[in-house]
């Protein structure tokens, strides 16, 4: 018994240094165009969090030889309707797209330039208390263009109440505007 104490301490003693925390990603060694692509998802989220109180909690996108799609998300404790949170997306969205397109160093890593609502995802969730009392919104998101608005039942199980395009958006959006 003693000999096998000792030997998993000494497997262990060779096994720790090997072991390393990772509680922050060092960005340094990725690509030139993943470090870029970091840098701007970074910039619009502090952007939108000092104009639309939004909070960063995920960035990624698909980064495996270029930058092909690039994703965000944030979190809000505010209360939102569909006409609010329509405007909301296609700001985010703007935005975004802004803040890729007019970065000269990632332009030419990008899968297709310039880039366009179909290369980027964006999910916004609400955590607000009361939603099913205000029949408000728990979760908007865009993936490849398409934008859904979800609900939370009684249960927490979330319903697409509306889906719709991002060119219908923007439409519904701009004609709001001119109104």
């Amino acid at each position: 018994m003693k000999k096998l104490i000792n030997f998993t301490t000494l497997i262990l003693l060779f096994l720790m240094p090997s072991c390393k925390s990772m509680s922050k990603y060092d960005y340094k060694n990725d690509p030139k165009y993943a470090q870029l692509a970091y840098k701007i998802m970074n910039k619009t989220a502090k952007e939108l969090k000092d104009e639309k109180k939004l909070t960063l909690i995920g960035i990624g996108g698909q980064l495996m030889y270029n930058v092909k799609k690039l994703h965000i998300e944030f979190i809000s404790d505010q209360s939102i309707d569909i006409k609010k949170g329509r405007k909301l997306i296609i700001y985010c969205a703007q935005k975004f797209l802004h803040n890729i397109n007019s970065n000269k160093e990632i332009r030419p890593y990008l899968y297709s330039s310039p880039f366009g609502f179909k290369d980027i995802d964006i999910a916004l969730y609400f955590n607000d208390k009361d939603s099913l009392k205000k029949n408000t919104l728990n979760t908007i998101s865009m993936f490849y263009g398409k934008i859904s608005y979800d609900v939370s039942d009684e249960v927490a199980v979330l319903k697409t109440i509306h889906t719709e395009s991002y060119e219908e958006a923007l439409k519904i959006v701009e004609k709001e505007k001119n109104d």
